[in-house]
């Protein structure tokens, strides 16, 4: 992850986002942080409004209200030392989404877990570059550019998670510069949404769908198709979403 420069939005500086985790359960793009109370906010394109993400002055046991219908719980806080720092970790559990995730004080996100029916999954940093220092191992740090990644074959990914609610993260692979489309569809073959829809140099790519930040977009629980087209290349996969 990485902050790739800033704009100003309504009077407000909001940060860009590159290679966002997936633990940001909005398409997040921008961001923008109130210093004075200690609070985290995303901007939406779509509504032109920003929503409450973290809110670091929270207790344990504090709700995160997102917005009417999304909230996170602070389940825990401790002291957490890691590269020499002493510091202190909260663990926030993301209510009804199957996801949890730490956020260490002077770090940030730390630690990340998915599940699904399947299995658990977790993923931890390794190391971090903030403000020019060094934190961990660095070796395997960096944006990776994805357009420059050489692939051999054109390859659509199972979206993960999956069952999902409300967003999913869909990767696919081409090995030549295509007209991609990628789509989602109902189990009818009615169109949902359209993912992608323009010329992509070769490389792997990832696309969020967002059933929640989208209020023209609701869907019941249920099987849905996904189906990326590039050149010649057709292929469909199914993913589940549960309400």
């Amino acid at each position: 992850m990485e902050i790739a420069g800033d704009t100003s939005i309504n009077g407000k500086i909001y940060y860009k986002l590159m290679n966002e985790p997936l633990y940001w359960n909005i398409d997040v793009g921008l961001i923008r942080q109130d210093s004075l109370n200690a609070k985290l906010f995303i901007y939406l394109p779509e509504e032109n409004e920003e929503v409450l993400y973290e809110d670091f002055l929270a207790q344990v046991g504090d709700t995160i209200w997102v917005d009417s219908i999304e909230y996170k719980i602070l389940q825990n806080e401790e002291p957490f030392s890691v590269w020499g720092i002493n510091t202190y970790k909260r663990t926030i559990d993301y209510q009804f989404r199957f996801q949890e995730y730490e956020l260490v004080k002077d770090i940030g996100l730390y630690e990340l877990g998915f599940s699904d029916f399947f299995a658990r999954y977790t993923m931890e940093l390794k190391g971090c570059i903030i403000d020019e220092v060094v934190y961990g191992d660095t070796t395997t740090v960096g944006v990776d550019n994805d357009e420059t990644q050489i692939v051999s074959e054109f390859k659509l990914e199972q979206n993960y998670p999956n069952p999902f609610n409300p967003n999913t993260v869909i990767s696919y692979q081409l090995p030549v510069t295509s007209n991609v489309t990628l789509k989602v569809y109902d189990i009818l073959g009615n169109e949902i949404a359209t993912l992608v829809n323009e010329e992509k140099q070769p490389g792997t790519y990832e696309v969020e769908f967002n059933v929640g930040t989208s209020r023209n977009l609701s869907l019941t629980s249920g099987i849905y198709f996904y189906q990326l087209k590039a050149g010649s290349f057709i292929q469909t996969k199914k993913m589940v979403y549960l309400k």
